[in-house]
């Protein structure tokens, strides 16, 4: 079963600052979250707002039609927030496997 479904931030990031801003780039074609090139907020409020857990599913939701629905599962200790052109889904552990889905 599926808890949230939720649009990531829409505002600007910087290059510097206290929260890592995942975005498309940061998903990897094979399912994993790479950490290279991260953008940042120092938001309290998006990151409140944003803030990645583990098992939560994120997915494309645009690219070029070969990246569309590129997905990953978040399995980090990190506090990160997502990026608009990602989705987030949360799922209820006992009913839904995020990695299955």
């Amino acid at each position: 079963m599926i808890v949230q479904i939720q649009y990531g931030t829409s505002k600007k990031s910087d290059t510097v600052g206290k929260y890592p801003v995942l975005g498309m780039g940061n998903l990897d074609i094979r399912g994993v979250i790479n950490f290279n090139k991260l953008k940042y907020s120092n938001d309290i409020e998006e990151f409140n707002k944003y803030k990645l857990e583990k098992e939560d599913v994120l997915f494309n939701r645009t690219n070029s039609a070969e990246l569309v629905g590129k997905s990953a599962v978040f399995n980090s200790d990190r506090d990160c927030i997502f990026a608009g052109y990602l989705i987030k889904i949360k799922c209820d552990p006992n009913k839904l496997n995020p990695h299955y889905l």
